[in-house]
């Protein structure tokens, strides 16, 4: 009779789980769950248990099938073995691995792990039983092996389950009658197989304990008599102590010990450089604690101030301190699924880390934070937590590029198709380079590519233009908007690309440039958020395109080409007319022109910054090449900027080597600057011809907004090892501009332009030496002898603007309206203005109405955010399908209860 009920049971258990996954689950969120992994945004060992929780019941039920057809010529097992020990297991691994667990820990792991190695010895067991001809031959290390750890695991899991035992069948005795008055005959027919599968899954832990053991014993016995007892209980008590030592010792959690070192006091500045280098070497420590916390939601099932069990038990009139005994059991047991800090900690963690590494979370850490997001059966929660990470969510469809030689200058054009793929409106985002003689002209939208039917940009001051942008962001309004964020650097940003289906959305943007080393430079992608490219992407560019450097124009890598070779016109002379009646004369400039410094007062600053770890070996090299070449003749005075202002200090720069350097913790920009400032002042005060920082590509995030930048005293340069930041903040751009300073990745070259000053002869002066031309400024009573060049005049009025810029401060709102009148009439991006497209009559009011306010020409670092936005904490996952039929049952005797009270 038992017999029969439990083959009923098996069978209605079995097709309910299947119908739930294939009808309810699949449709809903399976396909999409397979569609992401085939597009790579899935791992796979999310998808495995996706697959067993299908492929496991169709496979016992096969097997059973099986097996009665050779139950007379082999061994058998019952129907009850066969479920609970292979079956039951295999699910309860599938499903607590989809639907529980997402970014495992090593404890979570090493249980799951635990539980593989149980199944398919338990597998093997079930195998070795039917090819067996003997009782001898069944006793197998390799099973007893298996069995036993699944017998560990179940051991633990029916510690967890039993804390839930009372509270659910006196949930289930109150709750009977209640659905049995509710419910009719007809959804009886759903309710009863649904109530069968919870039956199923809820007795999981149970069964398998029971089976386990069982067969356990009996592969323990049947070992014994094949190897002999002390061996096998050598082995048995050696894995259970192993098994039991590496659980424990998983349990430990990075975060304690990382947050009780990194205090706020701490990390802000540690006395003395001994104890910084002994932080140091504890930022692997570090490193994984805070990433820990950061992920919490992510990792662990709970917080220890989940009170669920406490509530349940004190809804079935325990007294308090008894409900607080069990709950303080319970997470004793749950303690591996326990994150054990608090709910705020993640915020606090992404903080510190910015501080200590000098770089934000989820920029260092993206692909560690991006599998655990993505680690979720729940693809819109997925995607939700995707938020603040460069994901694939905009295919560029296609992409032109055209060139109009103009001699040694061209006017080039990039057209971009674009098509999202999702269902709400994305924004495209672009951080790129150019060089630093290179002026942006001009960006257009539109929905097809009728350039009759686009929408055109104007150039408006670069704080309304930010502002409004934002505003327009907010109301779904299609803007798009192209800044300069450094002396070569730009931000492009383009919303909304409506949503998959709807019309595609088309850019242009135009910018002229110099011949540079014999071809035309293209833009020089920094970063990219949402935008992708791939394949399918249709690329139209000159059949010139340089792949000296193999860039591919269908790759799936490189967003453009370095360059398209040009032709072999000489570089020639440009002369342009300012509105003053000033000329800007461009004179191409020999590379053997260029000279060193010679007789010339030097400050070197050293970013001391916990980034600069990674380019220790090219800042040895700079700072030797600085002393072989530049010493010699000249005076250098080193500066080691900290992260606390009294650990500054001067140092001589003969004999200096970067091994006794302490890179640590984060420096902003403007605070290596006013370090510098008080240092020198300090000692005698002196006068540099050149202020140079050595430092990496920065953090644009973790800096600070500010009005005005340091006035510095000499040409500030900034060396950049290891690339170009995607932008600066505008206080530090404002502070290499007004020093008359620039940027490089490269030291050699910033020497030579501190250097290298040519003359065109009497009544000019020099303004600049940059991209292999010589730039000169003549008065209006000067003769002129070069041609007006028309088609020359946005490179030349970007130099001037460049030039001016040196005696302009952020508060000076008429020369800044001045300099933005210049960049009005010439159509181009200057770091005070940028180009803003706006569809409708409301918007350009709304910037007409910006561009009046003090602060139009103050930016806000709102991107910042974006970065360091915490990762989106998805609901807290169900403490296992047993607790969820508890509440449910319990809301069914509260119901009962309240309809008495009432009565």
């Amino acid at each position: 009779m038992m017999n029969k009920l439990f083959k009923l049971f098996f069978w209605i258990s079995n097709i309910t789980l299947l119908l739930i996954l294939c009808v309810g689950f699949f449709p809903r969120m399976g396909m999409t769950l397979v569609g992401d992994w085939i597009d790579g945004k899935v791992p796979i060992d999310l998808m495995i248990p996706l697959l067993g929780l299908v492929g496991v019941p169709l496979t016992t039920t096969i097997v059973r099938h099986q097996q009665q057809q050779q139950t007379k010529l082999k061994p058998s097992i019952s129907l009850f073995e066969l479920f609970y020990s292979i079956e039951a297991p295999i699910l309860a691994v599938c499903g607590i691995r989809l639907f529980v667990l997402r970014d495992l820990t090593p404890a979570s792991g090493f249980l799951l792990s635990s539980a593989i190695l149980g199944c398919l010895g338990s597998c093997y067991w079930f195998w070795q039983q039917r090819q067996a001809e003997s009782t001898e031959e069944r006793g197998n290390l390799i099973s007893l092996v298996g069995l036993s750890l699944l017998l560990l695991v179940s051991l633990y899991l029916v510690a967890i389950a039993s804390f839930f035992v009372v509270p659910f069948f006196c949930a289930l005795i109150g709750g009977l009658w209640d659905a049995a008055r509710y419910v009719l005959v007809l959804v009886a027919i759903v309710v009863l197989p649904l109530f069968i599968c919870a039956c199923m899954m809820s007795t999981l832990p149970f069964g398998m304990l029971f089976v386990a053991q069982k067969l356990w014993w009996q592969n323990l016995q049947q070992s014994i008599q094949h190897y002999g007892k002390l061996q096998i209980q050598t082995l048995v008590s050696g894995l259970t102590i192993v098994w039991l030592g590496i659980f424990i010792a998983l349990q430990q959690q990075p975060q304690i010990e990382a947050f009780a070192l990194l205090n706020q006091p701490i990390i802000v500045g540690v006395p003395t450089g001994g104890n910084r280098q002994a932080y140091l070497q504890k930022s692997e420590l570090f490193q994984r604690g805070l990433l820990n916390a950061y992920l919490a939601d992510y990792r662990y099932l709970r917080y220890p101030d989940d009170r669920k069990v406490f509530d349940a038990y004190r809804w079935l009139k325990l007294p308090t301190f008894i409900a607080e005994d069990i709950q303080d059991t319970y997470n004793l047991v749950t303690y591996p699924f326990t994150y054990q800090g608090k709910r705020e900690d993640s915020a606090r963690a992404a903080d510190l880390y910015a501080k200590f590494f000098d770089t934000p979370i989820l920029r260092a850490e993206k692909n560690t934070i991006r599998h655990a997001v993505e680690s979720n059966f729940n693809r819109r929660e997925a995607n939700a937590g995707l938020s603040s990470i460069d994901v694939k969510r905009v295919l560029l469809t296609r992409q032109e590029v055209k060139v109009t030689p103009q001699g040694d200058w061209a006017e080039l054009e990039l057209h971009e198709t674009y098509e999202n793929q999702t269902t709400e409106s994305e924004e495209v985002f672009y951080y790129f380079s150019l060089p630093e003689s290179a002026a942006v002209t001009g960006i257009w939208l539109g929905e097809t590519d009728d350039r009759s039917r686009r929408f055109p940009f104007q150039i408006a001051t670069r704080g309304a233009a930010q502002k409004v942008y934002n505003q327009q962001v907010q109301r779904n309004v299609d803007p798009a908007l192209l800044e300069q964020v450094g002396p070569q650097n730009y931000r492009l940003r383009v919303y909304p690309v409506l949503p998959k289906g709807q019309p595609l959305m088309h850019m242009w943007m135009t910018y002229k440039v110099l011949k540079q080393d014999g071809g035309w430079p293209l833009p020089h992608l920094n970063e990219q958020r949402n935008v992708y490219w791939n394949r399918y992407t249709k690329r139209t560019m000159p059949q010139s395109v340089d792949k000296a450097n193999g860039n591919s124009l269908s790759a799936d890598g490189e967003w453009l080409p370095q360059a398209i070779v040009a032709d072999k016109s000489l570089a020639e002379v440009h002369q342009f007319t300012l509105p003053n009646g000033s000329n800007i004369i461009a004179k191409p400039f020999d590379a053997k022109g260029y000279s060193l410094p010679k007789n010339q007062r030097l400050a070197i600053v050293v970013d001391s910054s916990y980034s600069m770890n990674a380019h220790r070996e090219a800042l040895a090299k700079t700072i030797d090449w600085l002393q072989t070449n530049i010493l010699p003749h000249n005076q250098m005075d080193l500066y080691l900027t900290a992260n606390k202002s009294e650990q500054a200090k001067s140092v001589p720069m003969a004999g200096f080597k970067t091994d006794r350097a302490i890179f640590y913790g984060t420096v902003e920009p403007q605070q290596m600057l006013a370090q510098f400032q008080t240092l020198s002042q300090a000692a005698t005060n002196p006068k540099y011809d050149a202020i140079v920082m050595l430092t990496d590509r920065g953090s644009y995030e973790l800096t600070t907004d500010r009005n005005e930048g340091q006035l510095m005293p000499a040409p500030l340069w900034m060396v950049h090892l290891g690339g170009l930041p995607h932008a600066y903040d505008d206080a530090t751009l404002a502070s290499i501009q007004s020093s008359g300073g620039s940027i490089s990745t490269d030291i050699k070259t910033v020497m030579q332009r501190i250097a290298t000053l040519p003359s065109l002869g009497a009544g000019t002066s020099l303004l600049s030496v940059v991209d292999n031309y010589a730039w000169f400024l003549s008065q209006p009573k000067d003769p002129v002898t070069q041609p007006q060049d028309k088609g020359f005049d946005a490179i030349a009025a970007r130099q001037w603007v460049t030039q001016v810029s040196q005696s302009l401060k952020p508060t000076q709102l008429q020369e800044l309206d001045a300099v933005h009148v210049l960049a009005k009439r010439y159509s181009i991006v200057t770091p005070y203005s940028s180009a803003i497209v706006l569809v409708n009559d409301a918007q350009k009011q709304d910037l007409k109405n910006a561009e009046k306010d003090k602060d139009r020409f103050q930016r806000k670092g709102e991107d910042k955010q974006s970065l360091q936005t915490e990762v989106s904490a998805t609901p807290e996952p169900a403490e296992w399908l047993l607790l969820s039929i508890v509440i449910l049952l319990l809301g069914m005797i509260y119901r009962r209860n309240l309809a008495r009270s009432i009565v």
